[in-house]
């Protein structure tokens, strides 16, 4: 594996926004939940991503028999998940 591949990918956040707006859900869920399972971002961030409570992608991802990753694993995540549950 090369460096590269360890480098967090995150997700584009204009390809995802464009594609749901066009009714393309299925990219942008892609999109999103390929980035959270590779740990690229947190499951708030996914949601918010999404257009999604928290509490309702992790039923779906769990209903999936997606693995999540609950809670924050470090303080930056905390944040990010803070900030979109306020929003």
């Amino acid at each position: 594996i090369s460096d590269e591949a360890l480098v967090p990918r995150g997700v584009d956040e204009t390809t995802v926004a464009k594609a749901m707006a066009e009714g393309d859900t299925q990219t942008g869920w892609t999109a999103v939940v390929g980035a959270y399972l590779d740990g690229d971002i947190s499951i708030g961030r996914a949601a918010e991503l999404l257009q999604l409570h928290p509490i309702e992608l992790t039923e779906r991802l769990h209903r999936l028999g997606a693995p999540l990753r609950l809670g924050p694993l470090t303080v930056e995540e905390a944040r990010a998940e803070a900030d979109a549950l306020r929003r």
